[in-house]
């Protein structure tokens, strides 16, 4: 975060800190200035505010449980828009395939509500393909399932299957705008709507097929806890 905090800023304020190179930092300051040379300023500091919120969605769980009550319901929806790191994903794809879309139609509010629906799309998604491996982890993990579990009382199937009817409503209501987006719209919001679409689909079939939210013993995994026949995960969502 402080490499994401520092670029672009004056010299004259504090730089990151990595003297043993633990952090990798210089390599994350070169990933930086990279995108930074094929980026719009736009898409640039959306993309840095994007992943410092990343980062600071991760502060949430913790100390909600440091205080002994955990995450809500409620709060854990707020938070899982920034949490599933799609919005800064997304903005890298608008960066290196060029899109054309400009900062005043990305502005518009259909265009900010879709972006907000794709990524609760991928956020219910992910956390209904992961809940069950998250419950053989060891330590509390919060997911859509398991909070509807434990605060509106209903079992686990239960839980998943209103896990479900969430994700299929707010994929819905994505549809519903898009089609109501699409005939007015420039090619730029053309394009940034195909981005959309394809990190939707594209991160839903990573959650059916990455090892790591495979669970040893469970249909599809083989002794090792491997998924058979599915190459390698890459995180939830990149994010917990």
């Amino acid at each position: 975060m402080s490499v994401l905090s520092a670029e672009g800023e004056p010299s004259d304020l504090p730089r990151p800190y990595d003297p043993d190179g633990s952090h990798r930092l210089d390599t994350a300051a070169d990933l930086v200035l990279r995108t930074r040379s094929i980026a719009t300023p736009e898409q640039f500091d959306r993309f840095r505010t994007q992943m410092i919120l990343w980062f600071f969605s991760y502060l949430y769980e913790p100390l909600t449980r440091q205080r002994g009550n955990g995450p809500t319901l409620p709060g854990y929806r707020v938070n899982r828009l920034h949490n599933i790191a799609s919005l800064p994903y997304v903005t890298l794809a608008e960066i290196v395939t060029h899109c054309p879309v400009s900062a005043g139609e990305r502005a518009r509010p259909s265009l900010r509500r879709l972006s907000t629906l794709a990524a609760y799309q991928m956020a219910w998604c992910n956390d209904i393909h992961s809940a069950t491996r998250e419950a053989h982890v060891g330590r509390p993990v919060a997911n859509l399932p398991s909070l509807l579990r434990t605060e509106k009382g209903l079992t686990g199937e239960e839980a998943t299957e209103k896990a479900v009817r969430t994700h299929d409503s707010t994929m819905r209501a994505f549809l519903r705008l898009e089609a109501r987006t699409r005939p007015h719209a420039s090619p730029g919001t053309h394009a940034c709507l195909d981005v959309l679409r394809i990190w939707m689909r594209g991160h839903y079939d990573w959650c059916r097929e990455t090892v790591r939210y495979q669970v040893p013993g469970t249909p599809g995994t083989d002794q090792g806890g491997q998924a058979q026949g599915s190459g390698t995960g890459h995180g939830k969502g990149a994010a917990a």
